[in-house]
């Protein structure tokens, strides 16, 4: 798991979250966003009542991966 999703992606995955990372594994991509770190504002798309949520991925073949610098969430304030 840790070669698909970095140590800055959530921790617990609900059953899409795991639809992704099966999806991933299969076609040997990787959750680019995860493995960057930015502050939460810049890392989680939906934060609501104490809970937040990484709701859109960033995903890349492995061949691209050394060549992505930065990902980050701009969310409409």
């Amino acid at each position: 798991m840790d070669d698909l999703i970095g140590p800055h992606g959530e921790v617990e995955l609900n059953d899409k979250g795991k639809y992704v990372w099966e999806s991933c594994a299969y076609n040997k991509m990787r959750i680019i966003n995860s493995f960057l770190r930015h502050k939460d504002i810049h890392k989680f798309t939906w934060a609501e009542r104490g809970s937040k949520s990484i709701i859109d991925y960033v995903i890349a073949n492995k061949k691209i991966w050394p060549y992505t610098t930065d990902t980050r969430v701009y969310r409409e304030q």
